[in-house]
Parts: C-alpha cells; sequence; structure tokens
C-alpha cells in the first residue's frame, strides 16, 4: 500500500477529496472497467507479478556494477495504475525505487512516475507500443542541463522481460546505455 501522501507526490495530482490509496484486486471481472479503463493500458498487463531482477547498471564513475534484485508490480486504484516497488543490491549500498504506470487519455499515450533512492528526483517518462516493445521516454532539466531517458521493455516469453535504458545530455547527440535488467518471474 502506497501512503496517500506519497502516492500524491508521485503522480503530481490535486489530492483534495481523494481518500487513501489502498490496493485493489488485480482485476476486474471481464465485463466491467475501471472509469480509468483504456484497452491501451492493457499493453502493460504483462508487468503484472513478482519478480526476480538480475543485469548491469552503470554507476556514477562510470563502472558497470551487477545487480540482483526483486520487483513486485500490482494494479492498484481499482487497476488504472501499477505500481512497481523494486529494490537490489549494488556495490554503492541498497537501492530502491517506486514507479507508477498509467494510462493518460488526453494525450492518448501510457506514462510512468519513476523515483529512486539514489536521486530523489521525480521523472515522468511518456510512451506506447514500437515494433512489439514498449518504449517510454523523457526529458528532464538538472542543474542548467537536458538529460533526455530512454526505456525499452522487450517481452522474452511469458516467463519474463528485459529493460534496457539510455541516456543523453544536452543535443542528444550521444547516447550511452545505463542499463540492462531482465526480469524473471518467481
Amino acid at each position: 500500500m502506497v501512503p496517500h501522501s506519497i502516492f500524491c507526490s508521485l503522480v503530481v495530482v490535486a489530492c483534495i477529496g481523494i481518500g487513501p490509496a489502498s490496493a485493489q484486486d488485480d482485476h476486474l471481472p471481464n465485463d466491467q472497467h475501471a472509469d480509468c479503463y483504456h484497452p491501451e493500458f492493457a499493453a502493460l498487463d504483462y508487468l503484472r507479478g513478482e519478480w526476480n531482477v538480475s543485469g548491469s547498471v552503470r554507476m556514477a564513475d562510470g563502472e558497470w556494477d551487477d545487480v540482483n534484485g526483486r520487483s513486485k508490480i500490482a494494479p492498484d486504484l481499482d487497476g488504472c495504475v501499477l505500481i512497481e516497488r523494486y529494490g537490489d543490491d549494488r556495490s554503492a549500498g541498497q537501492f530502491s525505487a517506486i514507479a507508477v504506470y498509467s494510462y493518460d487519455p488526453i494525450d492518448g499515450r501510457l506514462q510512468k512516475t519513476w523515483i529512486d533512492s539514489a536521486h530523489g528526483l521525480a521523472t515522468l517518462y511518456r510512451g506506447g507500443t514500437v515494433d512489439s516493445k514498449i518504449v517510454f521516454s523523457a526529458s528532464k532539466e538538472i542543474r542548467g542541463t537536458g538529460h533526455h531517458f530512454v526505456e525499452e521493455y522487450e517481452v522474452d516469453g511469458s516467463d519474463g522481460f528485459i529493460v534496457q535504458r539510455r541516456r543523453a545530455t544536452g543535443d542528444r547527440t550521444a547516447w550511452r546505455a545505463v542499463s540492462r535488467v531482465e526480469y524473471r518471474r518467481r
């Protein structure tokens, strides 16, 4: 369960009149949909579950670090969002993150908000399906410099998926791989 104040900060919404967030059923009956239901959001259904995570991440010093961790991705708010709680062990210490996945009906795109224990920054990604992958991108100004991020989710069967992340600064001419992690169903 995500505390009300944290959830509201994550998705940057006005919380006046909204009750506390609570865990919801994994899905509604087939003949019923939440008011926020959009078929495009179903592209993220394969994320639901409990996962063992392994892979490599680029550390601040530029060196690669192997990580092993866990993730739980579950629906909340009557199925309007998926919330991921992620954690791994890396040489710099324990790392954790929360992601909120949803669908924006105004611009017709998937969205993801990510906050992690290393930076504390909230980053809003937008995306959709591209060549059988889910691709999210984000741009954020940090200390006067534009930073650009791309994440690609590739399903490799019913028991897992791979997430690859890249980053560029300034004019986006040079992209740098920052992580490649594999999720395997527990």
